[in-house]
Order: structure tokens, then sequence, then C-alpha cells
């Protein structure tokens, strides 16, 4: 961010209501360049409803309003291109995402929410993945979410493309999957036994931080997730 001695720039779509002049102001007042947000007229700005419990546990509701807007052709590749890294949500079409993506000579960070599966195109871009377990699990064709770390790593080592793996846990930290080893990061040990239930946390944000660190396109190991790794789980 730019309070951290960087530069940010936001690419989106915002309806030309309350809701995204406050974003867009909000933006602007935190030094991000908005350059590149287009404002739709007659339509709302996207909306998400998140619900936290006492466990660390999200529950999301999301409208995207504007944000289903933007398409691959709206999107700046000298912008993309130049970046040191590029975050993703999925509140934006699938087709954007995947062009961003390919767009990007930096670090790609994906955070596969709201859940869905993903094409390969997709997902060889991406160099760090940041789900959620309910994500992962939808990720993997699976119906129940994984419960423990053996089971959670299994599932992140078995998908296509990302060099490194942020799996959230709500209150009990963020797993870090990469090369043959798994780090708990804002959470005790665990012994491969079971873990809290998910949630979006700001350790979520720290060890995605700590794993953005990997070179573009999986080119060796990342040295904070080497940290991490050294005194990992297992």
């Amino acid at each position: 961010m730019p309070d951290r001695g960087g530069s940010t720039a936001f690419v989106g779509c915002m309806g030309d209501d309350d809701a995204g002049r406050t974003l867009l102001a909000s933006l602007g007042d935190a030094g991000v360049d908005t350059t590149n947000v287009e404002v739709a007229a007659d339509t709302p700005s996207g909306i998400a409803l998140i619900v936290v419990d006492d466990e660390g546990e999200s529950t999301v509701s999301v409208s995207p309003g504007a944000s289903a807007l933007l398409c691959p052709e709206q999107l700046p590749p000298p912008l993309l291109e130049a970046a040191a890294a590029v975050l993703m949500q999925l509140e934006i079409l699938l087709k954007t995402a995947t062009r961003a993506a390919q767009l990007a000579k930096g670090t790609v960070v994906l955070n596969p929410a709201p859940g869905r599966a993903l094409p390969d195109e997709l997902l060889h871009h991406v160099e760090v993945l940041v789900p959620n377990r309910s994500e992962l699990a939808i990720l993997s064709g699976r119906e129940e979410e994984p419960h423990d770390v053996d089971n959670i790593g299994a599932l992140a080592r078995a998908l296509p493309g990302p060099a490194r793996v942020v799996v959230t846990l709500g209150l009990d930290g963020a797993l870090v999957i990469g090369d043959d080893r798994v780090a708990l990061v804002g959470g005790g040990p665990r012994d491969g036994g079971p873990l809290g239930r998910c949630g979006r946390r700001a350790v979520g944000h720290r060890a995605g931080h700590a794993a953005v660190d990997a070179p573009p396109h999986g080119r060796g190991a990342a040295p904070g997730v080497r940290r991490l790794n050294e005194g990992g789980i297992g």
C-alpha cells in the first residue's frame, strides 16, 4: 500500500452511487491510483455482506453490481505488465480475471471468492492462491471441507498452477503450503489434528504477504516462505 512506501492502483468498475463515490474517495485519500476505475451510470456498486462468528467463520453474500461490468477489453495492459504484484478476487467476470492474470508479469495473487470451480488457464497464471477451506473444497471438486493439516495440504498440492497456497483458517491462522512443507501462521501447531473453521482474518493477509515474495511463475522458493517452512508442521 502507499503508506508502506509502494504505489498501488485499483482497476475496476463502480456504480454512480453513494457507495461508489465513498469508496473512490476512500481509495484516493489512501493514495491509491483510481485512474482505471470505470463509473457505470444507472448501475449499483458491487457489495458484499460479510458476517463473522465468534469462531472466525464467515458467511458472505455478494451482489456484484457494477463489478460484473468490467470486461477484458477495459483492462490496462501496461499497468498490469508493470505491476510487481496483481491481487484479484472473483467479484469480476471470470474471463476478466483470467485475462488480467495472463497480462501480469509480476506475482499474481488470487483470493477465489466467491468460491467457484476455476479453469486451468486461470490457475496456471496464479502464483499465490488464498482460499478458505470452503473455497478449497470447491476448487478441488469436494462436497466437504477438509478438517486437518494433511487433508488441506493434499488438496492444495493437487491444484494445477499455484506455487503457493495460503489457506485461511479463521482463528487458527493460515496454512501456507509450498514445495514439500507446510507452515501454520498465526495459530499454534495442531500435529495433523482438526483445525478451526474458516474466516477472513488479518492473519490470512499476513500469510499472503509473506508468500507474495514468491518469484513469478514458480521460479524457485520464496525467501519468506522458506523461513516459514523451516518452522513448519511435519
